[in-house]
Parts: structure tokens; C-alpha cells; sequence
């Protein structure tokens, strides 16, 4: 196998092939501390034109440039502009690795990748072609490239939720990764649930081991025991220290059930909304973070709710796709 310093010697002679520049990619992924920015510029130049990456990823990034850059804020022309000129990556060299990630999978994109999608409310189980096992929640996609024998690592990308039981080939070597918005999760061989929303990246660890990298940073990274979960808040960008938790607390779900220990109001409902497409408004914010131990069956949704609603001295009404949940009044004593 070629070394990453004659493939980089390569890139800028320019006669990097495809494949060598997905390798390149995936050999800075594994050590990005010491790829210089100008490197990740070559890179990004020579793949931006692929017709698969589209205008919306720019946006996306835009936006994690400027949630760690505060000096920084995402306008429509610039991102027009990127297009013709390299202001964009200079601009964003201090989160190049940020960036990458979504190219990286943009990349991937132009090639033959499969696509898994579960609907609202359906848990289904994927094959992978190596023999892992998938469960997807609802509301969920899974990517994953169609000929993995190409890839030096067996990559998939996630969004929603998914559990997964690795399959391990037992010679050490053979890397296994999934890529969220927010981190990446590495293994040899384990199950473990990850869980990628809007506002929470979690995964929780049932056996076997894994490492896990925030916004690809070597120096974000967190090594997980069995029966360990790892949180991490996207709006405040806050990594909570990885702590034991019960495993039916994580993985209930598959069984078509949640349940919850001591758990805030919004994030039990945050948890029965996300795999549904559902969106919540809790009108009392002292309601909000009221704690309740529960659970709550998952299969029919109007069940679940009249369930949440009574276990938790709630009225839930929906208005489409949306949940609006207040203190429930007590009903007037009719008077004899």
C-alpha cells in the first residue's frame, strides 16, 4: 500500500486516481493531526466539482464553520462564490477536519452507495455486506458504499438511530466505522446503539470496545467500556463524561418499547418524537424538567401518547405533526 506521503506528493502533481484520493481521505481521517490545511485544500479543489455535491452541504457546513468560529457567519454569495475560488477553505482551515467529513461522504456519494431508510414509526432490520446487522428506528438513514472490498474501512453513515452488531473477523485489522454529523464511532467487532438527531449524538456500548472521535479532533476522543453511554449536546456543544446506564434504557426501543430512569419530560418526549418526524412544544418550562420513571410502548403511536399523558398528569393534543403538551386541569366536582 502506498504511504500518505507519496499519495500527497501525488495530489499535488495532481495524478492522484479516485481511489487514491478516498485513501488519502480515509488515511487523514484515521492521524488528522498532522495533515497541514493546504493539504485539505488540494483535496477539497480536486473533488468539489462532483455533480453529487450539492448546495445544501455547503449550507450545512457553512453553519458548522460558524458554530466554532464565531467571527464567522454563512452568507448565500459566499457559498456561491466557493464554487470559483479557495476563500471558502482558507477561510475554514481551523475547522478543516469539521469539513471533511461532510465531503467525505459527498465523495462517497459519487460512487455506488447503498441507501436504507426506515419511515416514521417502522423499525427494520439491514444486512450489511460483510454480515453486520443493522436495526434502524424510525425515521432513519443509512448509507453504506455497495463494494466494500474497494474501502480500507468498512464505513457507514448514519442519521437517526440505529443498533448495531459488528461483525468481528478477527484479525485486528479490519476497521469498522460509523459517521454521524458530530462524531465518528471506530470498532473491530461489538454491538453498540448510536443515536444522531437534530439535538443529541449519543452511543451507548453493550459489549465489546469502541472509540469515539468528536467532529473527527484527535484530541476529542472517548474510549467506551460495555454498558457505557457517551452524550453529546450539538446546540451547546457539550461532551458529557461517558457514565454506566441500564441496557433496556438504550436499547428498549428495538423491542418496541422506550423507557426512561429519572428523565426530563422534554427529553423523554424529544426521544418518542425524533423516530416518528414528529416536532413537540411543552408549554410550562417548569413541566419541561420535571423527572418521571416510566415506560411507554412504542407500536402505535395514539397509545404511546394517551400512555405519556396519563403517567405523566399531561394533556397532549397533535395538530398534524406537531405535540402540544400542558398540565392536565382537574376535572370540576360536579356539585350535588
Amino acid at each position: 500500500m502506498q504511504t500518505k506521503e507519496e499519495l500527497i506528493l501525488k495530489l499535488f502533481s495532481k495524478k492522484c486516481s479516485k481511489t487514491e484520493l478516498r485513501l488519502l481521505l480515509e488515511m487523514i481521517r484515521e492521524n488528522p493531526t498532522d495533515t497541514p490545511p493546504e493539504v485539505m485544500d488540494e483535496l477539497f479543489e480536486q473533488i468539489k466539482d462532483s455533480e453529487t455535491v450539492k448546495e445544501e452541504t455547503f449550507l450545512r457546513v457553512w453553519q458548522k464553520v460558524a458554530d466554532q468560529t464565531s467571527d464567522l457567519q454563512p452568507k448565500s454569495n459566499e457559498v456561491q462564490l466557493w464554487r470559483h475560488r479557495r476563500l471558502f477553505l482558507r477561510i475554514a482551515a481551523s475547522v478543516a477536519l469539521v469539513i471533511a467529513s461532510f465531503f467525505i461522504i459527498q465523495y462517497y456519494l459519487s460512487e455506488n452507495w447503498v441507501v436504507e431508510q426506515s419511515v416514521a414509526g417502522q423499525i427494520r432490520t439491514v444486512s450489511l455486506p460483510d454480515g453486520s446487522l443493522v436495526t434502524l428506528n424510525g425515521n432513519s438513514t443509512l448509507r453504506y458504499p455497495e463494494d466494500w472490498s474497494e474501502h480500507p474501512i468498512r464505513t457507514v453513515q448514519l442519521e437517526g438511530e440505529a443498533y448495531f452488531k459488528v461483525r468481528n473477523f478477527g484479525d485486528g485489522t479490519t476497521k469498522f466505522q460509523v459517521m454521524t454529523s458530530d462524531l465518528t464511532v471506530e470498532v473491530l467487532g461489538t454491538s453498540f446503539n448510536v443515536v444522531s438527531w437534530k439535538e443529541e449524538t449519543s452511543v451507548f456500548l453493550e459489549e465489546g470496545k469502541v472509540n469515539v472521535k468528536l467532529d473527527n479532533s484527535a484530541d476529542r476522543q472517548v474510549n467506551l467500556n460495555p454498558g457505557e453511554v457517551m452524550r453529546y449536546s450539538t446546540r451547546q456543544q457539550k461532551l458529557l463524561p461517558p457514565k454506566p446506564v441500564a441496557k433496556q434504557l438504550e436499547v428498549s426501543w428495538k423491542q418496541g418499547i422506550l423507557e426512561f430512569e429519572e428523565t426530563l419530560l422534554k427529553d423523554i418526549l424529544h426521544r418518542l418524537a425524533s423516530p416518528n418526524n414528529l416536532t413537540y412544544t411543552i408549554m410550562n418550562e417548569a413541566l419541561s424538567n420535571r423527572k418521571f420513571t416510566l415506560r411507554i410502548p412504542t407500536e402505535d403511536m395514539e397509545v404511546a401518547l394517551d400512555v405519556l399523558s396519563r403517567l405523566t398528569g399531561t394533556k397532549i393534543d397533535q395538530i398534524d405533526n406537531q405535540l402540544i403538551i400542558k398540565e392536565r386541569t382537574p376535572e370540576p366536582v360536579e356539585q350535588e
